[in-house]
């Protein structure tokens, strides 16, 4: 705050206690000879109306003025024929002390604002409030009254971005005089409100934007491997893995919704597994690489043929190349009976074996082939499908189908649905 000497101060000559009649005041920078270092000073509190350094001293040895000063100073006197009679390098307090309140704030991003009393130089760690004139639409500077214009940063070194304060807004910044910045005290008008106790949050972290995105960070890990990403866009709801530079991301899940229903959860990426077994998606493009090269039939049905191919001969082993790392196949089978067969109905018995000798069975399942509508009437073809999983399989596996009445049945066909590695 602005010190002052008053006019009543009389000077005497500290040996003799003569009055200083006509002698010379210098007012200079804190510390240094006042004399070689002159200051502005003013004639009034508000430090607006500069007046002459030195001043002089009347007859009484009263200054002719009142001397208002901005800041610490240095103070010399000296009689009238300029021999010295006091000095000392250290007066007065600081500028400012606690917060400065400034008026007359204009811009959008770029603030100029008037200090109270007027800021001739600013200080480490000095608060100063204002009232924010309209919504900002990106970085922010601030200048006060004369002294150099520097950026506002919010989190010590985060440029302020679109937003983050509204018109009418109270503001309270902080010079940095390390960083050359003004530091936002005060929260941005759009920063959420999180009660946190210890590693505990105790209320919900809301983000309001158009764009909501929340950002993981693991510390203590490999480059590029602690970053995670939330965030809300077009109505979904996505997860990303993001690189420590956030230039680079990748699609791990993105919900799409329609009112609170679920519509559907997709996964884009290729190494999605389900209990540690590779699962397709429903593209016919992505799979695990150990199946690579396989066709669909069928919504999410992946086989090595259509239905229509390969056959499986009537109780007789069918070899079948597993991919390489595949440790269990999930198979399924559709059999078609005979047409001229007068039995009510027929039951065919699929087995997956682990070895050519057929011992070892792997896998098992029963369905019934055809069924007559009744007694007497010409006999159906019938067609029906089961699904059977062989958990442990290594290399080549075999399939092998029998009729569990009498006579061959017609047609037995194989698919295979997919593979665990």
């Amino acid at each position: 705050m602005a010190a002052s000497l008053d006019e009543n101060i009389q000077y005497t000559d500290p040996t003799t206690g003569e009055l200083l009649s006509n002698g010379y005041i210098y007012i200079g920078t804190n510390g240094l000879d006042a004399k070689l270092n002159p200051i502005t000073i003013y004639s009034d509190r508000a430090l607006t109306t500069p007046i002459s350094n030195p001043q002089r001293t009347g007859s009484d040895g009263r200054a002719v003025n009142k001397i208002w000063i901005p800041s610490k100073y240095s103070l010399k006197v000296e009689d009238s024929a300029n021999v010295q009679k006091l000095n000392d390098l250290d007066l007065g307090d600081l500028e400012q002390i606690g917060n400065t309140i400034l008026s007359n704030a204009q811009g959008i991003n770029d603030l100029t604002a008037t200090g109270s009393p007027t800021v001739t130089a600013l200080i480490d760690k000095q608060t100063y409030i204002l009232t924010i004139p309209a919504n900002n639409t990106g970085a922010m500077t601030l200048t006060i009254d004369g002294t150099p214009t520097w950026p506002i940063k919010k989190e010590h070194d985060v440029a302020i971005a679109s937003g983050d304060f509204e018109q009418n807004q109270i503001a309270v910044f902080a010079f940095n005089e390390t960083d050359s910045t003004y530091e936002l005290v005060s929260f941005p008008a759009n920063a959420p409100y999180v009660g946190i106790t210890g590693d505990t949050m105790t209320g919900p972290l809301k983000i309001n934007s158009t764009n909501p995105i929340l950002d993981l960070q693991e510390t203590g890990v490999t480059a590029d491997n602690g970053k995670w990403r939330f965030a809300a866009d077009a109505e979904a709801l996505r997860i990303l893995t993001i690189n420590d530079a956030e230039s680079a991301s990748a699609e791990v899940m993105v919900v799409n919704r329609t009112g609170i229903a679920v519509d559907s959860v997709d996964f884009p990426g290729t190494a999605l597994t389900a209990n540690s077994n590779p699962v397709w998606d429903d593209s016919g493009s992505n799979g695990p690489t150990a199946v690579s090269g396989y066709t669909k039939a069928g919504s999410g049905v992946y086989t090595i043929d259509s239905y229509t191919a390969p056959s499986l001969t009537y109780n007789s082993l069918t070899s079948v190349s597993a991919p390489a790392g595949a440790t269990g196949v999930l198979v399924q089978i559709r059999t078609q009976a005979e047409s001229n067969n007068a039995i009510a109905a027929r039951y065919t018995e699929v087995s997956v074996y682990s070895n050519s000798g057929g011992t070892s069975v792997c896998g098992q399942a029963k369905t019934t082939a055809y069924e007559q509508v009744a007694t007497g009437a010409s006999n159906i073809l019938g067609q029906s499908y089961t699904t059977l999983l062989a958990p442990v399989i290594s290399g080549n596996f075999y399939l092998k189908f029998n009729d569990r009445d009498s006579g061959n049945l017609g047609l037995a066909q194989y698919s295979i649905m997919g593979y665990t590695v």
